[in-house]
């Protein structure tokens, strides 16, 4: 299998808000709510995060459920995050994430519910990013400077 490429690319606005761009899609606004001194005018990565973490979790349920033919009318999810002062610099770490998958099926039949069943105890490994977050994902960082405002060179 060949590496698949993601990117985004985001910009910064002002104080701590971000403009967040994914492909051709319309832009992100990301900033931090005034708890943590920011403007509130959209998601916290935090939140982005937990957003992520449900998307690919509810994509993975999903394509267990048509895998075998499993009809339903709804699915919603519910993604919470504990962040914890953790040792031994109590830094702000997410510590723990809780989802509530809540079903609900086209038929009451007992086969749809038995498929629904062995869906949620198997589609669960599949997901690229909660079982990404589960290990630790390693990353680099680096830095680069771009030619101060009003030079030229």
């Amino acid at each position: 299998m060949s590496d698949i490429p993601i990117k985004a690319r985001l910009k910064w606005l002002s104080n701590l808000g971000f403009e967040a761009k994914i492909k051709e899609f319309p832009p992100i606004i990301l900033d931090e709510p005034p708890d943590f001194k920011g403007d509130d005018r959209g998601p916290s990565a935090v939140e982005m995060l937990l957003v992520g973490i449900g998307g690919c979790i509810g994509t993975s349920f999903v394509y267990c459920l048509k895998r075998f033919g499993v009809k339903f009318k709804a699915l919603d999810l519910d993604v919470s995050g504990e962040i914890h002062h953790v040792p031994p610099d109590l830094l702000l770490r997410i510590t723990r994430t809780h989802i509530v998958l809540k079903i609900t099926p086209l038929t009451d039949s007992q086969e749809d519910r038995e498929q629904i069943e062995s869906c949620f105890d198997y589609f669960a490994k599949y997901c690229i990013v909660s079982k990404s977050v589960e290990k630790g994902i390693p990353f680099d960082l680096d830095l680069n400077f771009a030619e101060p405002a009003g030079t030229s060179g």
